[in-house]
Parts: structure tokens; C-alpha cells; sequence
């Protein structure tokens, strides 16, 4: 039971996690202060990602387990999104 539930939280953790990092450099060239705009969303990301696996520290090490694998699993999806849409706007060359 709780092993199904640390995935499912640990896909929401990695989608705000790494969601937050494609916003964020997409929004660079705009921002005044790139170097702060960054240092604040690292924090932020960082604390809900820290803060979500803490609240599931109570359910046991598997359910942590289990998140990890949602988190990286969001992170393989979105590299991969993530190539595939560089070679759509720039062409092959990745």
C-alpha cells in the first residue's frame, strides 16, 4: 500500500522538481538577475522535494524507495521530452 503511494508522490515530487527546472530556464534570458532567479528556485525546488521525502519518511524506507523511482523515472521522462523538443526547434543535431 504504501509502496504504491511513495511512487505516485515521488512521480508528483519529481514533476514539481524538474517541472520547476524547465520553467526556469526557459525563463533565464528574461530574467534581470539570472544567477538570483536561479538560487531562488534551486531553493525552493529543493525544499519541496526535501520536505515532500521527509513527510514520506513516516510510511518507511520503501515507500522512499519507491518515490526515488518516481522521481527518476520523471527525470528520464522529461530528458527525453526535453531532446526531443531541442531537435524539433533547432533541428538534429543532438
Amino acid at each position: 500500500m504504501y509502496i504504491g503511494l511513495g511512487f505516485v508522490s515521488g512521480l508528483v515530487l519529481g514533476t514539481v522538481f524538474f517541472g520547476g527546472l524547465f520553467f526556469s530556464v526557459r525563463w533565464l534570458p528574461k530574467a534581470t538577475y539570472p544567477g538570483v532567479m536561479m538560487l531562488i528556485t534551486i531553493l525552493i525546488r529543493m525544499a519541496v522535494l526535501l520536505l515532500g521525502l521527509y513527510a514520506l519518511s513516516a510510511w518507511g524506507l520503501w515507500a522512499m524507495v519507491s518515490a526515488l523511482v518516481g522521481i527518476l523515472l520523471v527525470r528520464m521522462i522529461m530528458v527525453k521530452g526535453q531532446k526531443r523538443l531541442v531537435k524539433k526547434e533547432k533541428g538534429d543535431w543532438l
